[in-house]
């Protein structure tokens, strides 16, 4: 069912929790999950992405940018995440919980990621 989305690499299930991989240059929300298995009488508990990327200032936050393929989400960062921000390391991979917020005054927030893990991105040497 859920390797019918665009984008789903593959998907391996090990006691009722789902695995999906995703191809890097394209992001999948839990709202397009969450629509699939809810057609299927099931519901979606969580939706925790890893990705790599880039944290950038926005007002008073941080905006974390997924480096394959640009998806931008809040971040609301755990005391690893702003060790590294407040170091200058904002070339990140990140772990966390993904929620998409209600739509307000006709416009769509960001998803928000509620991180649970966060190191440095170690860029490999170009050859």
């Amino acid at each position: 069912m859920l390797t019918r989305l665009e984008g789903v690499k593959t998907v391996t299930n090990k006691k009722s929790v789902f695995t999906v991989k995703v191809l890097e240059n394209k992001a999948i929300l839990p709202s397009k999950i969450a629509k699939m298995v809810e057609e299927q009488q099931y519901s979606l508990d969580g939706f925790t992405l890893e990705a790599a990327g880039t944290v950038e200032k926005a007002g008073d936050g941080w905006v974390f940018v997924a480096r394959a393929n640009g998806t931008k989400y809040t971040l609301k960062a755990n005391d690893d995440a702003k060790k590294l921000i407040a170091d200058g390391r904002l070339k990140l991979v990140i772990t966390g919980d993904v929620v998409e917020p209600e739509e307000k005054d006709g416009k769509k927030p960001l998803p928000v990621i509620e991180v649970s893990g966060a190191k440095e991105l170690k860029e490999e040497p170009k050859k």
